[in-house]
């Protein structure tokens, strides 16, 4: 269940921040970003799994995969 919820939440994640870019508000916000900060914006969920893939392997092993998914799903 904790894996489906992850996956989904990061796809729901995704979708939003690319919708969100076309609004003027955000755009004001973020004081109309381009190129590759935008880029930046995208692939930020994709660049902390990255980053995380180091400790994992040992979360995994020392505390099992079943706190380690709850442990992400926690942080999420």
């Amino acid at each position: 269940m904790f894996v489906v919820l992850t996956s989904a939440t990061n796809g729901y994640d995704g979708s939003m921040v690319n919708g969100l870019q076309s609004l003027n508000v955000w755009q004001d916000y973020f004081h109309h970003p381009s190129g590759s900060l935008l880029g930046l914006f995208s692939a930020i969920m994709s660049i902390g799994s990255l980053v995380a893939l180091p400790c994992v392997p040992y979360t995994a092993d020392i505390l099992g995969r079943r706190m380690g998914i709850m442990i992400g799903c926690i942080i999420m």
